[in-house]
């Protein structure tokens, strides 16, 4: 299988995990909003950041074992896919930093928000996401 075809295929995977990830995270966030209501806690920015790294982790090795399955196991490699996973990570992260900087994102963390709304939030799933495929990308060895 080709260079570019390979590199295609687990940004595709990765961007699938990063969908299915979002809409589960989105999910927790509306039962959170109601368990906060319930017993009148509030959610600090932390837990928001916490919880947004977690989903980062999920969508990487999600998208690790789609890039295995639409790859076949004779042409995945856990250093390609997470080299690959890890660079558009640190892209995204760039990318972010850039933005917050200019002020177009949102700046507080603990407001209930998509990853693609709030600059924080943004920060911490790709930071996630990054780890998880440094980590993952050593399962070759």
């Amino acid at each position: 299988m080709s260079f570019g075809k390979k590199i295609f295929i687990t940004i595709l995977c990765f961007i699938g995990a990063i969908i299915a990830v979002g809409i589960a995270n989105y999910l927790l966030q509306i039962a959170f909003v109601f368990l906060d209501i319930i017993t009148r806690l509030s959610s600090t920015s932390a837990y928001i950041i916490v919880l947004w790294i977690v989903t980062g982790v999920f969508g990487a090795v999600f998208a690790f074992s789609g890039a295995e399955y639409f790859l076949g196991k004779e042409n995945f490699s856990s250093k390609f896919t997470g080299n690959t996973i890890m660079v558009v990570s640190l892209i995204a992260i760039i990318f972010a930093v850039i933005m917050l900087s200019r002020g177009e994102f949102k700046g507080n963390p603990s407001e209930f928000s998509l990853l693609l709304s709030n600059g924080y939030v943004f920060l911490s799933f790709f930071a996630g996401s990054a780890a998880m495929a440094a980590i993952l990308r050593n399962l070759d060895s």
